[in-house]
């Protein structure tokens, strides 16, 4: 099956004439999101819930259920799939989607637990393997003709993946941009302030376009007359907000987050 052997975030429908076959499939994390509605003569589909309810017919029929799990702050409103509307499903994460006019089949190209334990004698092959792995995942994110954008918060997790990625860019002769959550805090520079210091130390160190984002009061306030909570997005994540305003300003079509690499760096660990 073809999307096991892919790497990085997609969805995509293909159509078999010869077999008269729709064939659906989610990345492995399900970063790319997968909407549809089924019924006996209707398949609809899209990457966006908005595309489906506005397709005329009974898709703005609230699912009540899901929607009072999420007023209620259980973490059931995130069912892998339910959606906030009662004829819109969403297809799992690693899943694919088959459609005749005679059988629809879904089925699991990919799972975590399948994966094969490896063993080391030593600490330092794991940790060369490891680095092996994360700088593949990296180098496979970067495979963009647009400019690169990483999270950089000062944690051992996006410091990793920001510092190869410069690395890497560097070596083309091109720029990483880093956005941090954290504002450059006022008056004298202070190199340990928590989050801010470090991701300053590394951004200087390796030549890193540093962004840093001043999240308000004033701005979590609107924002909450903007969300849309049936698109299950980011709600809280208030500064991601500003860091997409930022990255559209610097041309920055997407941002190479820490999910989306480790989401490759999985698919990699399958196959050692």
């Amino acid at each position: 099956m073809c999307p096991k052997h892919l790497l990085g975030d997609f969805v995509f429908v293909t159509w078999d004439e010869n077999k008269q076959q729709l064939f659906c499939a989610r990345d492995h994390i399900g970063i790319k999101p997968f909407y549809y509605h089924l019924s006996d003569d209707l398949f609809v589909f899209s990457n966006d819930i908005r595309g489906l309810v506005s397709y005329p017919g009974d898709s703005k029929r609230y699912n009540n259920k899901t929607i009072a799990m999420f007023l209620a702050g259980d973490s059931g409103c995130h069912d892998e799939r339910d959606t906030f509307f009662e004829a819109i499903q969403k297809l799992p994460a690693a899943s694919s989607l088959t459609i005749t006019k005679d059988i629809v089949a879904e089925s699991i190209y990919w799972d975590f637990k399948d994966i094969t334990e490896v063993h080391y004698d030593t600490f330092e092959e794991y940790t060369e393997k490891l680095k092996e792995l994360l700088c593949n995942a990296v180098q496979a994110r970067l495979r963009t003709v647009y400019p690169v954008a990483s999270h950089l918060s000062g944690g051992i997790d996006t410091s990793a993946i920001a510092v190869l990625a410069a690395r890497e860019l560097e070596a083309r002769g091109q720029p990483l941009y880093a956005f941090n959550w954290v504002e450059t805090p006022e008056g004298q520079y202070d190199p340990d302030m928590a989050e801010w210091g470090f991701a300053a130390q590394l951004a200087s160190q390796e030549n890193i376009e540093q962004k840093n984002i001043r999240l308000t009061a004033d701005f979590i306030s609107k924002m909450y007359d903007k969300i849309d909570i049936s698109k299950d997005d980011i709600s809280y994540f208030w500064g991601e907000y500003l860091v997409r305003d930022e990255a559209k300003i610097a041309a920055i079509p997407s941002i190479l987050i820490l999910f989306l690499s480790i989401m490759i760096f999985f698919s990699l660990m399958s196959k050692c």
